[in-house]
């Protein structure tokens, strides 16, 4: 799975975050601002490229803010 993101939130930095995928050495891609990545700043763009040799189950994602002042969660979510 290839999801490029695109910052074009302006003061605000954002990541991906994916929920149910086992991202064996692949923490980054995990996308927890301030725990597995730094949030992208305006402008910026970053490809998560995440193998996907999962068990049947539910995955998603979904982007996080590294401005707590603005809600960002959820601007992008996918399943």
């Amino acid at each position: 799975i290839k999801l490029k993101l695109t910052n074009e939130v302006p003061f605000t930095g954002l990541s991906i975050h994916c929920h149910g995928f086992h991202l064996n050495g692949e923490f980054e891609y995990d996308g927890a601002v301030g725990i597995a990545q730094c949030p992208l700043s305006d402008g910026n763009s970053f490809t998560y490229d995440i193998l996907a040799i999962e068990t049947p189950g539910t995955y998603w994602y979904h982007t996080q803010s590294g401005h707590m002042g603005i809600d960002s969660y959820d601007a992008v979510r996918g399943p």
